[in-house]
């Protein structure tokens, strides 16, 4: 870790992980400290990804509001990658226009 100027997250966690591999077998309470500090890295990265997880602007997904199917009995029953199909042909026709 010392050759590295700045570490990121990623290379504490790698770190960390190496050290409680290499340390095993052991049951020191260097060792035990150091697994309740990755604990707390996973959690902390957890809160953080968590609290960007949704936007809480105007263009939050959440604030939009849903739109029914609507179809009839005389509907074609497509699978989910036909009907994605054709709505990439439909548009790729519209660019290529």
């Amino acid at each position: 870790m010392n050759a590295i100027p700045d570490p990121l997250f990623r290379d504490v966690v790698e770190t960390v992980h190496n050290a409680l591999v290499l340390t095993s077998d052991s049951d020191s309470k260097a060792k035990v400290d150091l697994f309740r500090f990755d604990k707390e890295l996973k959690e902390e990265k957890e809160a953080y990804y968590k609290r960007f997880l949704f936007s809480d602007s105007k263009h939050s997904p959440l604030l939009v509001e849903g739109t029914p199917a609507q179809y009839s009995e005389n509907s074609p029953l497509l699978m989910g990658y036909e009907i994605i199909n054709n709505a990439f042909d439909k548009c790729s026709s519209v660019i290529l226009a």
